[in-house]
């Protein structure tokens, strides 16, 4: 019996052989996603009692760089993940700058921009040490390698130039940079259809859990709004309940329709795919922190709040409704192809044509009709669930 290799070179996940023996979330990647939870905490921060547009945009302007962190470390594990030591050793030097960005997160457009700036350079920058080391021994991969320097490459000078300017200018810097890392993966597509298939099992894990993370800040605005009350009556207990409602209307919704299906194999649905998990993503922490506003406001929310509160469960059911369309379907998918997407981009919508008109209803009253666009999309689920034959998930999973 042959011992096993202690250190690995990277090498390609073929996932051939992945009806057989599929592949699955990592103890390692689990603890590695803990400070994420962290980072997350600190960043919603800012979303808390007087909402403003400079508010909203610093926190998306910080959210951002967070969400290309977690990302590039995710897809990564997905192309070249490995059993050596050295797999444990990059997770940790991975947490070093996660540990900063935590730490800089909460004042990131303010005092410590410089730092945060500087922890993203040093978290993206030994990212792509690792895209060019696997492009180094995968020749097929080379190609992907060489295009991520240039662009991953630009954005990390220019968080790197940003240190040394002075607001709001550093914060141009980092608009063109986020620019650069979002468009430099569509100009290797060509080149990623060459490569095997993504994984149509971890993959999908993978980014479920993350919502399980962002999901945890919802609850974490329930219990810090009971908190910041300072007084339990019967405001706290009605909107407490409420809120409660709406954060299991989130899980409900996401994982009934999303999170239990594969994405399309082609290479454009895959890549819509990961990318409409950043507004989800972003919709669910910004609801997380509406709730908190909302049920320590004792009634009285303020008008910028209510927007980013209606706003945030616009945006989630528009992504959830855009990220069905990039999902495959069984021969017993119990859904409707395209009804299931477009009422929840219709519900979306009809949540943004509030928005004018959100003065003549109390929070209470709001929060209801919020939740009642969520449920809608709960009852549809409920109703294709238990109207068609049995349904084996498996299938799916």
């Amino acid at each position: 019996m042959a011992k096993r290799q202690i250190w690995h070179i990277p090498k390609l996940h073929s996932n051939e052989n992945e009806e057989s023996n599929p592949r699955r979330v990592t103890w390692l990647e689990l603890f590695y996603d803990l400070i994420f939870v962290v980072v997350i905490s600190q960043t919603s921060l800012r979303l808390l009692g007087i909402i403003t547009l400079d508010s909203i945009t610093g926190f998306v302007l910080v959210f951002l760089p967070i969400w290309w962190v977690w990302l590039g470390s995710t897809m990564y594990n997905e192309r070249f993940e490995t059993e050596g030591i050295e797999n444990r050793l990059i997770f940790f030097i991975k947490l070093i700058p996660l540990i900063l960005l935590s730490a800089f997160s909460a004042d990131a457009t303010n005092s410590s921009g410089g730092l945060f700036a500087l922890s993203f350079v040093l978290a993206r920058g030994f990212m792509l040490l690792l895209w060019l080391r696997a492009g180094y021994h995968v020749a097929i991969f080379r190609p992907i390698s060489n295009k991520y320097f240039v662009g991953f490459g630009l954005s990390i000078l220019l968080f790197l130039f940003s240190i040394f300017i002075t607001p709001p200018e550093k914060y141009y810097f980092w608009g063109i940079a986020l620019f650069f890392d979002s468009i430099t993966p569509f100009f290797t597509l060509k080149e990623q259809t060459k490569l095997p298939r993504m994984s149509s099992t971890k993959r999908p894990e993978r980014f479920g859990l993350l919502i399980i993370i962002v999901l945890g800040e919802a609850f974490t605005g329930i219990v810090s709004g009971i908190k910041n009350s300072h007084l339990l009556n019967i405001w706290i207990l009605i909107s407490g309940f409420v809120g409660l409602l709406i954060g299991f209307s989130l899980w409900w919704i996401y994982f009934d329709f999303v999170g239990r299906r594969k994405p399309k194999n082609n290479i454009y649905s895959s890549i819509s795919w990961g990318y409409l998990h950043l507004p989800l993503s972003i919709s669910i922490v910004a609801t997380g922190s509406s709730l908190n506003n909302f049920i320590s406001s004792n009634g009285a929310l303020s008008y910028g709040a209510t927007v980013l509160f209606t706003s945030a469960i616009a945006t989630f059911l528009i992504a959830i409704g855009l990220l069905e369309l990039t999902l495959q379907r069984s021969n017993n998918e119990p859904t409707h192809k395209y009804l299931s997407s477009n009422l929840k981009i219709i519900c979306g919508i009809l949540g943004f044509l509030l928005i004018p008109f959100i003065n003549l209803f109390s929070s209470l009253l709001l929060s209801l009709i919020l939740f009642s666009l969520l449920l809608i999309s709960m009852i549809y689920g409920f109703y294709t669930w238990f109207s068609n034959d049995v349904y084996d998930i498996s299938e799916e999973i």
